[in-house]
C-alpha cells in the first residue's frame, strides 16, 4: 500500500483511540449530561461525529467512483503528507464552529448506537481509502464548507482531526461536569 494512505489511516486510528480514551474518562452516568444549556453532552458529540463521518464516507465513495470513471492517474509520490497538512486549524478549539444542520445531533441515539455508527463509517472510509491504493488522491479536490478545497488525502486527515477536536471537547465536558 502507498505509504501516504498508510500514514493517514494510522492517523485515523490514533484519533479514534484518542476519542475512545476521552469518552472513557467521563462516568457513564454523565454521558447524557450537558455541561451547559448551549453545549452538547458526550453522547451528542459522538452522534455528531457519526453523522459527519457518514456524510464524508458517502461523499468519498461518490468522489472515488467519479475519479475512477474519469481515469484518475496512478500515484507517483510516496513522501509523507500529514506534517504539511494544516490540520491544527481543525483541532484548535479556541474558535467555536457551528455544526451545519445535517450534523446537529437530534436523533436521540444512545451512546452505544452512536459509537457503533461511527465505527461502521470509519471502517467503510478506511476500506474505501485502501481500495484507492495506487491512485493519485492528491489531484482530486472537493470543497469543505469551512476549509475550502481539500484533496482526497486531506479529507482523510480532516476526518481524523475532526475526531481529535471532539475528543478535546469531551475533555472540556468532563472538566465542566466535575466543576
Amino acid at each position: 500500500m502507498n505509504p501516504r494512505v498508510d500514514e493517514l489511516l494510522d492517523y485515523l486510528d490514533r484519533s479514534a483511540a484518542t476519542l475512545d480514551a476521552a469518552i472513557a474518562t467521563v462516568p457513564a452516568a454523565q454521558h447524557d449530561q450537558r455541561p451547559a444549556e448551549d453545549r452538547w453532552s458526550v453522547r451528542e458529540v459522538v452522534e455528531h461525529l457519526a453523522l459527519v463521518e457518514a456524510g464524508i464516507t458517502k461523499s468519498y465513495r461518490r468522489w472515488l467512483d467519479a475519479a475512477r470513471a474519469e481515469g484518475i492517474p496512478a500515484e507517483d509520490q510516496t513522501s509523507p503528507l500529514l506534517a504539511q497538512m494544516r490540520m491544527d486549524r481543525v483541532v484548535d478549539r479556541s474558535r467555536r464552529i457551528e455544526a451545519p444542520p445535517f450534523a446537529v445531533p437530534t436523533h436521540g441515539l444512545t451512546l452505544d448506537d452512536a459509537l457503533a455508527r461511527l465505527e461502521r463509517s470509519r471502517a467503510e472510509l478506511a476500506a474505501l481509502a485502501r481500495s484507492a491504493d495506487g491512485l493519485a488522491l492528491g489531484v482530486i479536490t472537493h470543497p469543505h464548507p469551512a476549509l475550502g478545497p481539500l484533496t482526497m488525502y486531506e479529507w482523510l486527515a480532516f476526518t481524523a482531526a475532526h475526531m481529535e477536536r471532539h475528543a478535546a471537547q469531551i475533555a472540556e465536558i468532563r472538566a465542566a461536569l466535575r466543576a
